[in-house]
């Protein structure tokens, strides 16, 4: 008996520990039908959405665990400790395939997605983070940290059709040092007419 709540304890512990699931949530296939869905997400404290990229696991009504993935669902919503999370599947510029992008901001003209992935263990444990940008349009950007400055910042040209403000503001915060998310969401913001942070 001591055995039993002992497991039961234990086993209840490693999930409060090192996964829970989300309070409520849908997921919008690419036929346009939404279902409703909790998602179990990895670690206590927040996403860590580096697992996320290539699928996500959801938890049916029979409480059984299954893979969603990014050729399944457009886009997936959910609360996560107070937290509303959207995340989106688009095109890595990478490997050519659909993967998961948490939104970082959603605006009228143009939204910047992100999602990471660790590569293999062998190279190393660093992390390369994926960056998508979408024009209300359709129109996509996508770059990663691994891309020189010089590559990102043409691909940006096309994106933005070289418009003057925007490209002087590119080389202002290339300039001060800014990391790639941070212009990103510079540039991101100014295009939708708000104030830069």
């Amino acid at each position: 008996m001591k055995r039993f709540v002992f497991s039961g304890l234990l086993v209840f512990l490693m999930n409060f520990l090192f996964g829970q699931s989300s309070d409520r949530g849908y997921y919008i296939t690419w036929n346009n039908d939404t279902v409703s869905a909790k998602f179990y997400i990895e670690g206590r404290a927040s996403i860590n959405f580096c697992l996320t990229s290539d699928g996500i696991q959801i938890i049916d009504t029979n409480k059984n665990k299954s893979w969603l993935l990014p050729t399944e669902a457009k886009e997936c919503r959910f609360v996560f400790k107070g937290k509303e999370y959207r995340i989106f599947s688009k095109p890595d510029n990478q490997y050519g395939r659909k993967a998961f992008f948490h939104a970082n901001i959603v605006g009228k003209r143009v939204s910047m997605f992100q999602c990471s992935s660790m590569p293999s263990m062998s190279i190393g444990r660093w992390t390369v983070t994926y960056f998508a940008l979408e024009k209300a349009d359709g129109t996509l950007f996508n770059t990663t940290t691994q891309e020189t400055e010089t590559i990102v910042k043409e691909k940006l040209r096309r994106f933005f059709n070289s418009e003057p403000s925007m490209m002087k503001l590119m080389e202002e915060k290339y300039k001060q040092n800014e990391s790639l998310e941070k212009i990103l969401k510079s540039l991101v913001m100014a295009y939708n007419g708000e104030e830069g942070k």
